[in-house]
């Protein structure tokens, strides 16, 4: 077990299990679940592992009872069943290894289309880098870097997607 507890702090998640959504992963390589959050964002996103989908859930709710982490989860349950517990959390630890490219993606297609909701506009569809040439710039919302190698784009409007905090345009995605 402490092997795989390496490994998973390595990649800087946190696994457990959450009593509505069952297993789940909070990535803290993407910003907006970093410490804080984006400008103390009082929203975080999972990974929902039995379907690889994202969702939105308020910070303060992320505690016991409604999560636990999968080594507090580990220690209370019947001890014929840690074997299985233990393969299932490698098992997914090692399927979100291969799915991360479409995790991500999956991501920044959440949080892009959550700030355009928010801001009364409709959800978009994101494109990888559209223009022949590189530009790096900062968000004007909360004003983190981005950068068109890395960060995908707004079909719509163009403008890259802040990775953070999910704009596009200034004024609006139109």
């Amino acid at each position: 077990m402490d092997v795989l507890i390496k490994k998973i702090d390595n990649e800087n998640l946190w696994i457990g299990n959450s009593k509505d959504k069952g297993i789940v992963i909070l990535d803290r390589k993407f910003k907006v679940n970093s410490s804080g959050g984006v400008g103390n964002s009082l929203d975080i996103y999972f990974i929902k592992c039995n379907d690889w989908s994202i969702f939105k859930e308020e910070r303060s709710k992320w505690s016991s009872p409604n999560y636990i982490h999968f080594e507090n989860f580990y220690k209370n349950i019947k001890e014929n069943d840690k074997l299985d517990y233990k393969e299932k959390i490698e098992n997914i630890f090692n399927n979100f290894q291969d799915k991360k490219k479409d995790i991500q993606f999956n991501f920044l297609q959440k949080i892009h289309n959550d700030f355009l909701i928010r801001e009364g506009y409709q959800a978009r569809e994101i494109i990888k880098k559209v223009s022949n040439f590189r530009r790096i710039n900062h968000c004007w919302y909360c004003k983190d870097t981005v950068d068109n190698s890395i960060d995908y784009e707004c079909v719509n409007c163009r403008w890259i997607i802040c990775s953070c905090c999910g704009a596009c345009k200034l004024g609006g995605c139109k």
